[in-house]
């Protein structure tokens, strides 16, 4: 396969390749990738990590093996595509039309992924040399387990790597803080009834009603983050019954709790705990099970590192935005740094409100723009 890296050209291939949860397929865009960077076998080392026949994640690094350097870590699986109807595009065609591309993952996050290649190959064929380890990070799962990213922390191979860019959705503005992520699935057992005889049953959607009020009020976000904004609990799923005329003997709840840094999942996981007592006193036959099904903590970097600093002055040559901000979602990130305790920004050519989106898109100019980044942080802190 030839890539003349040309940004454009990598990314429509990217979206060409269903790589949607729950199936994944990354090891489609795995397989591509290895190709493109063939030629390349002697300045580059891969591993890759296979979480399925179908699953893959990908970890390149260019130049010496040493410590410090820079990591580019982007996930390589999408949201599903949802209904198809609501789409005036091929979701999976890429269509370039008007200055943008348009596709599942156009923006989320295939764009900086394929930005973050280009920019590799090019400093690969530019005669540039690296005196620090590149790493280019493709991550299966990130939509939903992070079997990927949590499979090559445990590889221990980014240890030592000194900045970490993540590509996600920005629209290029450079983000030093996101917010975390605690979702949490309850569920209820308690005992079928006729419905003309509720006293002989216990009502579990009933009990999951009251539960989802109670932990509504129990979640305070007192706090206001300077980027984030406040904390906030939602209601995602509550499920239950059979029929009109039966007391339902189970039910499931489900809660989004989004957190600012220096918030402790711990004490939400306690005050649900304590909630659940409570509830029991209510309905004392009644069995409940909490489980954290996502437990991304919240994270942020000094806005005086010497990386935000870095990527502040090279979006400034770019005449783009030198504002610090945050993101509300969560990233591989979440992973990474809470264990390597490094700087980190978030910046990628996708505006973060067209993540998982019909028609989702992204704007040429934009990738263009995301280009031209990387390669100048990576001159600056690789070369």
């Amino acid at each position: 396969m030839t890539i003349k890296h040309n940004v454009i050209t990598l990314l429509q291939k990217m979206i060409r390749l269903n790589t949607c949860q729950p199936e994944g397929n990354e090891a489609d865009v795995v397989d591509m990738l290895l190709d493109i960077f063939a030629p390349y076998r002697k300045q580059v080392e891969s591993r890759v990590f296979e979480h399925s026949s179908r699953r893959k994640s990908l970890l390149l690094r260019l130049g010496p093996n040493g410590s410090g350097g820079l990591a580019f870590v982007g996930h390589l699986d999408t949201v599903a595509i949802g209904d198809e109807s609501n789409w005036s595009v091929g979701p999976h065609e890429a269509e370039l039309k008007d200055g943008r591309i348009y596709g599942r993952g156009a923006a989320d996050m295939k764009s900086g992924v394929a930005a973050m290649t280009v920019a590799a190959l090019k400093h690969l064929t530019g005669g540039h040399s690296l005196n620090k380890p590149l790493y280019l990070v493709y991550t299966a799962d990130e939509e939903k387990g992070s079997s990927g990213v949590n499979a090559i922390k445990a590889s221990g191979l980014l240890t030592e790597v000194d900045y970490y860019v993540i590509p996600e959705p920005t629209d290029n503005k450079v983000a030093i803080a996101e917010s975390g992520a605690l979702w949490l699935h309850f569920e209820f057992q308690g005992k079928s009834a006729h419905g003309s005889q509720p006293q002989n049953g216990i009502n579990a959607v009933e009990a999951a009603i009251v539960m989802a009020a109670e932990l509504k009020k129990a979640f305070v976000f007192d706090e206001v983050h300077a980027r984030l904004g406040s904390g906030s609990a939602s209601i995602t799923q509550l499920k239950g019954g059979i029929l009109t005329n039966v007391i339902p003997e189970r039910a499931v709840l489900e809660m989004d709790i989004r957190t600012l840094p220096g918030c402790r999942h711990e004490d939400f996981l306690d005050i649900a705990k304590r909630q659940i007592a409570v509830l029991k006193q209510q309905y004392p036959a009644l069995k409940v099970k909490l489980e954290p099904i996502k437990n991304m903590p919240p994270i942020e970097t000094i806005e005086d590192a010497h990386l935000v600093r870095l990527v502040q002055e090279i979006v400034a040559q770019e005449s783009l935005q030198t504002e610090l901000v945050g993101m509300s979602y969560y990233t591989d990130a979440a992973c990474l740094i809470p264990a390597y305790k490094k700087p980190f920004v978030i910046l990628g050519p996708g505006h973060e409100a067209m993540a998982h989106q019909a028609d989702e898109f992204v704007a040429i100019e934009r990738l263009k723009e995301a280009l031209r980044i990387y390669q100048q942080i990576i001159v600056k802190l690789c070369s």
